[in-house]
Parts: structure tokens; C-alpha cells; sequence
């Protein structure tokens, strides 16, 4: 990420996401677990929905869900998961940013180039 152009606040606010990435972890699996049933289609959604409501309160919807995975919260979540679920992750992470940019759901672009090559890197590692 280019930090040339991001004032002080700004950078201090993503340090602050970025130190308390691994403490969303079990926020960010269960949001990805809805996501990914979501574009499967098979089915699983309603029980993945139940899952992140009976663990993180019942507030918590598929928008819900994309909203919080779309983000730099999702993101530097996803990095610091644990190797084997990285990809996974990441790709949760880049569904929810395409789909809610898409949508309007929330203040992020499309994923990058660079964002695509990150998580090819990440299936690389998975599936050498």
C-alpha cells in the first residue's frame, strides 16, 4: 500500500486495525465461513448464518458479514490467520471488497491487481 499519500490519522488508524487483526480472527473466520457459502450456493448459508449469529450475536447478516470482510479489518485479519486458512480468507476478503463496492455497501474499491496476486500467492503456498 502506497503511504505517501495518507496523512498521520490515517496511518495511525490502520496501525491500530493492523495490531488488532489477530484478536478478529474468530470474527473474521466465521464472517468468511457465511461468505463463502454464500457464493457456493450449496445450501450451507442458512447454517453458516445461525453459526456466526449463535457465536457473535444476532445481529449479523450476509451484509453484515461482506461488510466487515471487505474492509482493511478483513484484510489484515486474513494475513495473520493461520497458513492453511489464509487463502480461504483471503478470498472471503476479496468476494465481500468486490461486492460491496458493487453494491454500495461500503467506502472500498475493487480489489486490485495486486490484491488478486496476493491471494494467488496464498493458494500457491496452500497448494504447492
Amino acid at each position: 500500500m502506497n503511504m505517501v499519500h495518507q496523512s498521520p490519522a490515517l496511518r495511525a488508524k490502520i496501525a491500530k486495525t493492523r495490531a488488532g487483526a489477530s484478536s478478529d480472527l474468530p470474527l473474521i473466520r466465521s464472517a468468511a465461513q457465511v461468505v463463502l457459502a454464500w457464493i457456493a450456493d450449496d445450501g450451507d448459508l442458512p447454517s453458516a448464518l445461525a453459526a456466526m449469529k449463535a457465536m457473535h450475536g444476532t445481529n449479523w447478516s450476509l451484509t453484515t458479514a461482506l461488510q466487515v470482510l471487505s474492509g482493511r479489518r478483513g484484510q489484515f485479519a486474513a494475513e495473520c490467520g493461520l497458513p492453511d486458512e489464509r487463502a480461504r480468507l483471503f478470498l472471503a476478503h476479496l468476494v465481500a471488497k468486490s461486492t460491496c463496492s458493487g453494491a454500495g455497501l461500503g467506502a472500498v474499491s475493487q480489489p486490485t491487481q495486486e490484491e488478486f496476486e496476493e491471494l494467488q500467492k496464498h493458494v500457491a503456498s496452500r497448494f504447492p
